[in-house]
């Protein structure tokens, strides 16, 4: 199972990368995003942050009907984040 996978959308096409091989799992470039998107995910929680808002949405996979969702304000626009260690650590960066 992969752990510390990355999306990431751009005006060119949206990317998905596995951070602990190195390795590009999948490409589209049939679409265009506007702006920057970037999401990280775990077995159990997903992040996601846009360049248009300084905040981070963090969802939790599996939970049946009570789905939690997490905001965290930023005090600058977030262009990356990552899920680390099977979802014990959150890293984001501008």
């Amino acid at each position: 199972m992969f752990t510390e996978i990355v999306g990431v959308g751009t005006a060119n096409g949206i990317q998905v990368y596995d951070l602990r091989r190195g390795t590009k799992l999948a490409q589209c470039t049939g679409v265009s995003v506007g702006g920057r998107q970037a999401f990280g995910m775990s077995e159990t929680w997903v992040a996601s942050v846009s360049d248009k808002r300084a905040v981070c949405h963090v969802y939790m996979l599996n939970r049946g009907d009570a789905s939690a969702k997490l905001v965290f304000p930023f005090p600058e626009e977030i262009g990356c984040v990552q899920v680390l260690d099977g979802g014990r650590y959150l890293v984001a960066g501008a």
